[in-house]
């Protein structure tokens, strides 16, 4: 039989890599030839979420290489790296591929250590070392310290709350406030900016903690709270949104 405890780290596990950190789909969009610009305009659309194939993303292994062995490479370049190789370590997971899987991981490594070196107050960097330790090892609540040290620095950055959300909600149960605090209030506010799939969220990672989501969304317009209720009964779960009639559970009967 496994322990209890490790069964609760396996299921940490699992449930940071179903949520990942991009929620992305990938198409045909082949890139230009490697140039440490393309590395920059690489993770600006990454970051908006541009569809790339995966042979397209391996293209600019030289410029990732060429990030990681320069010395003076601008803390900008190093946050870029850590963008395109977080996606590069999702893909390989998305499609099970175990030796990459590690490779990917392990690279990215050391590339985190230069990168939050030379950028600490960097939120988006403190939630890839949360993801990236937790994956790799196992959930440890200590490393809710990053996720913390990420809302401190980017409380309102909203590419990055898009990604973090997911991540932060699949560790809701082991949370204390502040953090548990600031995770609802960005779900709050995504859903209230209409920022992000916040109904797939909601009914994946978001799940465990719906008794304390769903009172919090009192907060919201009432717009945003109808658009919201109606995306999650369109997924099927019927829950009780503040404000919003509950849809038919008996469409026939209308």
């Amino acid at each position: 039989m496994v322990p209890r405890a490790d069964l609760s780290r396996m299921s940490m596990r699992i449930a940071l890599a179903a949520v990942g950190l991009g929620a992305i789909v990938w198409a045909g969009v082949v890139l230009a030839a490697p140039t440490t610009r393309g590395l920059d305009r690489v993770a600006d659309r990454i970051v908006v979420g541009d569809a790339f194939k995966p042979d397209d993303l391996r293209r600019i292994a030289v410029d990732l290489e060429e990030a990681n062995r320069t010395p003076q490479t601008r803390a900008s370049a190093l946050r870029n790296a850590v963008i395109v190789a977080v996606r590069q370590a999702e893909e390989a997971i998305a499609e099970g591929r175990r030796t990459e899987i590690d490779e990917r991981l392990e690279a990215l490594g050391p590339m985190l250590d230069r990168a939050l070196l030379a950028a600490p107050g960097d939120g988006f960097l403190w939630l890839v070392r949360f993801w990236h330790g937790n994956f790799r090892n196992g959930f440890d609540t200590r490393s809710l310290d990053l996720l913390a040290a990420s809302y401190r620095a980017a409380p309102r950055e909203g590419w990055i709350a898009v990604r973090r959300t997911s991540v932060a909600l699949a560790a809701f149960s082991r949370m204390e406030e502040p953090l548990r605090g600031a995770v609802v209030d960005e779900f709050v506010g995504l859903v209230n900016s209409h920022l992000g799939p916040m109904a797939d969220v909601f009914v994946t990672s978001g799940w465990p903690a719906r008794d304390t989501l769903l009172p919090a969304l009192a907060a919201a317009s009432e717009v945003s709270r109808r658009n919201f209720a109606r995306a999650v009964y369109g997924r099927g779960f019927d829950v009780v949104v503040p404000g919003i009639p509950r849809a038919d559970a008996r469409p026939w009967s209308r």
